[in-house]
């Protein structure tokens, strides 16, 4: 019992009491309710970290990785995990996961420094790591967390990387005004990253050129041989995560 109590302190270090007939319903969480329940209740935050500014309109896009609390673990720095009854929700703005138990209307946001990976199953499992863990430029900056899309302890890695902002309708847009658009949105900037134990981490572009910089040298010719191989395909995520498989494999 010491454990588990000491574990949240370690891991969860603002409390959350949102109404229990409010938005945070596992069943339908309402983006902008949600949003507004969180920025009031979670302390102290600069107005960099808090977005208070809805119109009155529908608000396109989604600050949540999943609009939906789900299933899913968090592993600490300190190798335990957390999983069982519990829901999470990933906010994408401000790199800050949520959770709460099951039928509960209480909810935790969870102290980024002590997560080593967290992971939310929706379509599918989808797992998440701190950067600073990769990126040696990310030390003493506030931490983002990356997609894994291919992962090696020992090898080469592939992520994606998020970034979602709050964008205000523009009364000055002659083109959406003339649509009749006036909404706000979330607008994602997505950027991938490979990782090599040598190299460490490089963002790359979709292109075969900006891919094969990333890759050692010891690797070009395996890297090469598998573009020459697939050059009918689409280079796109899947076909960066097979050739990282492929840089990963013995021989």
């Amino acid at each position: 019992m010491k454990k588990i109590i000491s574990f949240f302190a370690m891991l969860f270090i603002i409390v959350l009491h949102v109404n229990a007939q409010g938005s945070l319903n596992p069943a339908n969480v309402a983006m902008r309710d949600d949003f507004s329940a969180i920025s009031k209740y979670s302390g102290r935050q600069t107005s960099s970290q808090v977005i208070q500014t809805y119109s009155n309109n529908e608000v396109k896009g989604s600050q949540f990785f999943n609009p939906n609390w789900a299933p899913g673990n968090v592993v600490t720095s300190n190798n335990e995990t957390i999983s069982n009854n519990y829901l999470f929700l990933f906010d994408r703005v401000r790199q800050e996961l949520f959770i709460k138990l099951k039928d509960s209307d209480v909810v935790l946001t969870a102290d980024k420094t002590q997560i080593a990976s967290f992971t939310l199953v929706t379509d599918k499992a989808h797992v998440f790591v701190p950067d600073t863990k990769f990126n040696k430029d990310a030390a003493g900056k506030d931490i983002r967390f990356y997609e894994v899309m291919e992962m090696n302890d020992k090898g080469y890695c592939f992520f994606k990387y998020v970034d979602t902002k709050f964008v205000k309708s523009n009364p000055n847009d002659m083109m959406k005004i003339k649509s009749g658009d006036f909404s706000d949105e979330f607008v994602d900037n997505t950027t991938y990253y490979v990782f090599s134990p040598e190299a460490g981490l490089t963002k790359i572009s979709l292109k075969e050129q900006s891919i094969l910089k990333a890759v050692e040298p010891s690797k070009q010719d395996k890297a090469k041989a598998y573009f020459s191989a697939h050059n009918s395909e689409k280079v796109d995520e899947n076909f960066v995560a097979n050739l990282v498989r492929v840089l990963n494999a013995k021989g």
